[in-house]
């Protein structure tokens, strides 16, 4: 799915605005990455250090468009 999405830690109440064209692919990659400790947002690691079980990925926006 394309679209803007946020990830949010459901203990913090920070937040993680991304956005793709494979929302869920994305967010895979996300976790994987946050898992290693290897993300290259500072950010959403920070977001992520209560454990990615308290981090949900939630879809913002569902629209496609054409940037000319």
């Amino acid at each position: 799915m394309i679209g803007v999405y946020k990830i949010i830690n459901l203990q913090t109440n920070k937040i993680y605005v991304g956005s793709s064209v494979d929302i869920e692919g994305r967010w895979k990659q996300h976790k994987k990455l946050l898992l290693k400790n290897k993300h290259h947002s500072i950010r959403l690691q920070i977001i992520s250090m209560y454990g990615i079980k308290y981090c949900r990925t939630m879809s913002t926006c569902n629209a496609q468009f054409k940037i000319t």
